[in-house]
């Protein structure tokens, strides 16, 4: 094949790896949610007018389970037989692909649909829109999922610990969204927030916080040989257990409409802020200990001190919670959210996706100057949107700032990217290590 052929975008080669499909999936549903949302913004929330589900809680859900999902499942199909030790081979990822391609067309139709139908509808017929389209996603979603179960028993019998922690996630994730679609169903609001916030933390936080173990170098960062080699997962333990508990907060307060009792919500506290000192200890050292420069790794890196912020702030969050400063723990857990959806998640999301799509993209260097600008737009997009939970003065204001910073990452990475994506396959470099 020449050169120029090689560098030609065609739709055909979406199916010759499962990144290729699900990565292009996941990044036009960010785009398109990103601009709905900017234009939800913009209107005041006007465009979900027609249903009973508040703008807030829309966002939420097509946030937490619209794009990151399709990512999911781009990276678990293309990096997780080379976790299980399985033969990598063209014609297998091909399959993958084509097994894969009808939940994924549907899932990401949607979502594309979150925005758009309610406002297109007639009001009767809007009203049950983000139902049938959460419904239409959870059932999506599930068949993904079985798909991975399949992969897993398809294995030979080694152990993977980390593929089937990030397939117990994903259970996780599936079993929100349907809880999401019957809250929506049933004009829950609080669950349905519930359900986003628990998806957020425990589906979503699990697979970011699995991958980033198995693929970053924690472990030498810690400094404690002896507990890494009796208890080699003792950190993911650490944070995942974290995530979980506030997961766990979460659902608890929604299920009998009352916050923690003020001694569990003290000892909430204690727990997250011992890990985020913890996180915090590592990126530490890990910035002492290597030389970050302008590389991806430094983009990871910057996801961990967005983490061990995330978790700060929750502890904070849960410190205001026992002495009875409501208003004050929810500014600060709103914040909590958005340094852990916007900064860590955005932060690690760019640079292991980028990385992926530049290594079988044949680009030698996926951590170019437009990765670095769109990571500042997520850097800005973040910082925004913390300052405004924390500020309400000037919350409508740094929305604005956050919503079209992370647009125009969003709409950047898909056209760069996704440029990409449709070239000719290159044979990847170890990834997943």
């Amino acid at each position: 094949m020449t050169t120029a052929a090689a560098a030609r975008w065609r739709a055909a080669r979406l199916l010759a790896s499962p990144h290729r499909l699900g990565f292009l999936a996941a990044a036009t549903v960010m785009a398109g949610s990103a601009l709905g949302w900017l234009l939800v913004l913009q209107a005041g929330g006007s465009l979900v007018a027609g249903t009973a589900l508040p703008a807030g809680a829309a966002h939420a859900l097509v946030f937490v389970f619209g794009f990151m999902p399709l990512f999911f499942a781009g990276f678990v199909f293309t990096v997780g037989p080379r976790w299980l030790g399985l033969a990598v081979r063209d014609a297998d990822a091909a399959a993958r692909t084509r097994a894969l391609l009808a939940p994924v067309l549907l899932y990401a139709t949607a979502w594309l649909a979150w925005w758009p139908l309610p406002a297109w509808l007639p009001e009767a017929a809007a009203a049950h829109a983000p139902a049938a389209l959460l419904a239409l996603a959870a059932a999506a979603w599930t068949a993904i999922v079985r798909q991975m179960h399949r992969l897993l028993r398809a294995s030979p019998p080694r152990d993977s610990p980390h593929l089937r922690l990030v397939v117990r996630a994903c259970d996780l994730g599936a079993a929100a969204l349907w809880v999401a679609a019957l809250a929506v169903a049933g004009g829950s609001v609080p669950c349905v927030v519930a359900s986003a916030q628990a998806g957020l933390w425990l589906f979503c936080g699990g697979v970011f916080a699995t991958a980033s173990h198995r693929m970053l170098p924690l472990d030498a960062m810690a400094a404690q040989p002896a507990l890494e080699r009796r208890f080699p997962l003792w950190q993911l333990l650490l944070v995942g257990g974290t995530l979980a508990l506030q997961a766990l907060d979460v659902v608890v307060a929604a299920a009998w409409s009352a916050s923690a009792p003020a001694a569990v919500s003290a000892l909430l506290a204690a727990v997250t802020a011992a890990t985020a000192l913890w996180l915090a200890l590592i990126a530490w050292r890990w910035a002492r200990r290597q030389r970050l420069g302008r590389q991806l790794v430094a983009m990871l890196h910057a996801g961990l001190v967005w983490l061990a912020a995330a978790f700060g702030l929750q502890a904070a969050a849960h410190a205001c919670a026992a002495t009875g400063d409501a208003g004050l723990s929810h500014a600060l857990g709103q914040a909590a959210l958005h340094a852990l959806a916007l900064g860590w998640m955005g932060s690690t999301m760019l640079a292991m996706v980028s990385r992926v799509a530049g290594a079988f993209g044949g680009q030698a260097r996926a951590a170019d100057g437009i990765a670095w600008a769109l990571f500042a737009l997520v850097q800005v997009a973040a910082l925004a949107r913390v300052a405004a939970a924390l500020g309400p003065a000037a919350t409508g204001l740094l929305t604005t700032i956050a919503g079209t910073a992370w647009t125009a990452a969003a709409v950047g990475w898909l056209l760069v990217y996704g440029r990409w994506l449709g070239r000719a396959p290159e044979r990847p470099p170890h990834l997943g290590t």
